[in-house]
């Protein structure tokens, strides 16, 4: 009888439980429902004066209260969205003029030292809409938000707030970051390019470390800054493989005859990871000049650099895919082999391999 008692209480507390999943569902549901049809419609509210503003027709105050009308959750969210794939630039530097003094903007911007994650994703969001340099302090602090996606949301805001001293604080740190991070702070910073290059120029120019050296030097190439490849080039016989590595990776984005000329000395290399990805930047700049350079390195003991200077001379044209048909007979077995898979491989193939 106990444990018939036992099971009966089980059943009722199951089913209760069941029946508020069921209730907290539907609630969730339909207030869902109902935030979206407020976004929906208050975003077609800001459709009229958002065209207007922009014809010259209208003022930007009229977007500005539209804005204030939209749901609390979702109009930051919402204006950066606007400000990035509408506006052009000048509309955007005159957008957030107008929202710096927004009582929802700044309450959001205020929160960026809360407890809670999620507000200071948000301000993090706002500073990218809204910032100006004054807020330079606030931002570097979210820049070292413990979360990712709060790291991330500041590193937006970087063209918008960021002044020398702060760009100097992420060129330091970037090189402690995740690949993923670096790779997406490179985009961000390619619109801060006036301020990056004295800074890059004045960090490649030190004795630091060489991971941090490899990683600069990498931004270099990635931002394609012509002053800066006259510094990357003299790294060329650094003492780290890191560093010599990350100088050919840098030089294939600079398509200079100095560049040649030093990718050329760094073929003979004594390491063999960076004669392979030497001679893969060769293969990208396509100097007719190379072609004896990597007729030699496709003779080279290592099989990387073999594979990697047979593929950069099919990056040659015509002359290239001839010197590569000439390998097939080489006397060399596997310089022969080489040559027989490289040259019988379609021009996708090829594009994929290369691009590897």
């Amino acid at each position: 009888m106990t444990a018939l008692l036992v099971l009966i209480v089980i059943a009722i507390f199951q089913g209760a439980f069941l029946l508020m999943l069921v209730v907290f569902i539907g609630v969730r549901r339909q207030v869902e429902r109902q935030r979206r049809q407020g976004f929906l419609s208050a975003r077609q509210a800001i459709s009229e004066p958002l065209s207007a503003w922009l014809s010259g027709s209208g003022e930007i105050e009229s977007v500005v209260v539209a804005l204030r009308a939209l749901p609390a959750a979702a109009v930051v969210g919402f204006a950066l969205h606007l400000a990035r794939t509408t506006l052009p630039l000048d509309a955007r530097d005159a957008l957030a003029a107008s929202l710096r003094q927004e009582p929802w903007v700044r309450r959001t911007i205020s929160r960026a030292s809360s407890r809670f994650w999620t507000r200071r994703l948000d301000a993090a969001r706002c500073l990218a809409l809204a910032g100006t340099p004054d807020d330079s302090a606030l931002l570097e602090t979210l820049l070292n938000d413990p979360v990712p996606g709060v790291a991330v949301a500041a590193a937006d805001a970087l063209p918008r707030v960021a002044d020398a001293r702060l760009v100097a604080v992420v060129l330091d740190r970037m090189v402690s970051l995740p690949t993923v991070m670096r790779l997406y702070l490179q985009g961000i910073l390619r619109e801060l390019r006036t301020i990056v290059e004295p800074l890059l120029l004045a960090r490649l120019s030190t004795r630091a470390a060489p991971r941090a050296l490899a990683h600069w030097v990498e931004l270099a190439g990635a931002l394609e800054l012509p002053a800066v490849f006259d510094v990357v080039a003299q790294l060329a016989v650094h003492q780290s493989v890191q560093v010599r590595v990350a100088v050919a990776r840098a030089l294939r984005r600079s398509p200079r005859q100095q560049s040649v000329d030093v990718l050329k000395m760094m073929l003979h290399d004594a390491d063999p990871t960076v004669r392979a990805t030497t001679a893969h930047a060769l293969g990208e700049l396509a100097s007719p000049t190379v072609l004896p350079d990597l007729l030699g390195a496709a003779r080279d003991v290592d099989w990387r650099v073999r594979y990697r200077a047979t593929l950069a001379l099919s990056q040659l044209g015509e002359a290239g895919r001839t010197a590569l048909r000439t390998l097939r007979t080489d006397s060399d077995r596997y310089v022969a082999d080489m040559a027989m898979l490289i040259s019988g491989l379609s021009d996708g193939a090829l594009l994929e391999m290369v691009e590897a």
